[in-house]
């Protein structure tokens, strides 16, 4: 559990896109975010709700457009091919295809080795480093000498996990770790995330959009839409309590196998386009308790009882005492 202490923090954080058509794609706008040492944060939304992408620039993989990141107090700067500073090591991630992140050329323990040889670590100590990592994550030794068609989807995920751990990291951040997976890989890598959590002391960002997973294993939860976060708070509270009309949604949305034909609840309509999002609350086309105001004021991000969440009708309107809350 969190000691309530930011190992990671992200301020007003916006990334873009330049398309090839000379448009400009905002897919995260203006997000505020902090990782607690020894916490899992789960961050789920919709596809293409900018849940990805906001992983991917935390470890410096894309470029912001605005804000800041930092680790251990240490900016965030963008890779480049200079060897990564060695404050940022301790920050890793875990891709959501590890067919398309691992070499299909070389063998596994030749890109599990890679990353300690770069940074001075004698061969042999990094190959017995390596084959450990093999064994603690369910694999056998030997899967260092062989190669990524060779393992299945649930393997090759656990792969992945092991080489993101070479460096000791103290933040793993794991995007869609199990999407590509079937549902007992899915439960297992799930288990094994958790379980080097607490065994290594790290903290994790878990993206996911299958909120029953996030609920089993996170401590917190924020939920993200069409590029901001709408809703942050501990995970209990999202379930029992949740305050955005979108986490809402969310939640109603998961299939219960109930065995009596339950069948989830839809948002009506179509995500909006992120090239063109909706003025006022983004929510606000889809959502069943919009009103005037939704389409005009932009809601902003509000604290009350250790909640935050952005909506007119808990936040801005109810202090304003407006006739139109519910």
């Amino acid at each position: 559990m969190s000691n309530a202490e930011p190992i990671l923090t992200l301020n007003n954080v916006s990334v873009t896109y330049k398309r090839a058509d000379r448009t400009k794609l905002t897919a995260v706008a203006g997000v505020d975010l902090t990782l607690n040492r020894g916490e899992i944060l789960g961050l789920v939304g919709e596809s293409g709700c900018g849940k990805s992408t906001l992983g991917k620039a935390a470890v410096g993989i894309l470029p912001t457009s605005a804000g800041e990141i930092r680790f251990n107090g240490t900016p965030v700067a963008p890779l480049n091919r200079s060897v990564r500073s060695r404050e940022l090591l301790k920050l890793q991630l875990i891709f959501q295809d590890p067919y398309s992140s691992l070499n299909p050329r070389r063998k596994i323990g030749d890109q599990l080795i890679d990353g300690l040889v770069n940074y001075g670590v004698d061969a042999e100590e990094a190959r017995e480093s390596s084959a450990k990592l093999l064994e603690r994550v369910g694999l056998s030794r030997s899967t260092l000498t062989k190669y990524t068609h060779q393992f299945s989807g649930g393997q090759r995920q656990r792969i992945a996990i092991a080489r993101a751990l070479t460096l000791q990291p103290e933040v793993i951040i794991a995007d869609e770790p199990i999407s590509a997976l079937d549902a007992s890989a899915q439960a297992q890598v799930a288990n094994l995330l958790v379980e080097l959590v607490a065994e290594l002391g790290m903290s994790m960002i878990f993206i996911s959009h299958d909120l029953s997973v996030v609920r089993q294993i996170s401590d917190r939860t924020a939920v993200m839409y069409l590029g901001k976060m709408v809703e942050i708070a501990n995970t209990h509270e999202i379930w029992d309590d949740p305050r955005h009309p979108y986490t809402k949604a969310l939640i109603q949305a998961i299939p219960k196998p109930d065995g009596k034909g339950f069948l989830p609840l839809e948002l009506p309509g179509d995500v909006p386009d992120p090239r063109m999002p909706p003025s006022g609350c983004r929510f606000h086309t889809r959502c069943p308790l919009a009103i005037a105001e939704c389409s005009v004021m932009e809601p902003k991000m509000a604290v009350t009882q250790n909640r935050i969440s952005s909506c007119l009708l808990n936040n801005e309107l109810k202090e304003k005492g407006s006739a139109h809350v519910v």
